[in-house]
């Protein structure tokens, strides 16, 4: 699956905090819903997360995972959602060791 590098414009997408993995996006025409999740980009692998009712892309979001949070930018608002709880506890764990291996 290769969308997700397609997706990109203004920026790239935003790494997650394990290598080689960022935050992306995945419209599902079947349910008219924006998958958000993680991509995999040694793999080319999409692990969904959680969906939202409308269509935005990458571009239009951010993921703060120390908050548990995901912005997005949707006709000239922002939106706030939370992420599913077991997705923000994984988060931490992987920012963590992540961090503790670069000292």
């Amino acid at each position: 699956m290769f969308e997700p590098f397609f997706d990109q414009s203004m920026r790239p997408l935003q790494p997650t905090g394990i290598p080689d993995e960022a935050w992306a996006t995945r419209f599902d025409e079947k349910s008219g819903a924006t998958q958000v999740g993680r991509y995999d980009m040694r793999n080319f692998r999409f692990d969904p997360v959680m969906s939202a009712p409308m269509r935005f892309s990458s571009m239009q979001m951010w993921v703060d995972e120390a908050e548990g949070k995901l912005y997005v930018a949707y006709n000239a608002h922002l939106l706030r959602m939370t992420l599913p709880e077991n997705e923000r506890q994984s988060n931490a764990l992987a920012c963590t060791s992540n961090v503790s291996r670069q000292y």
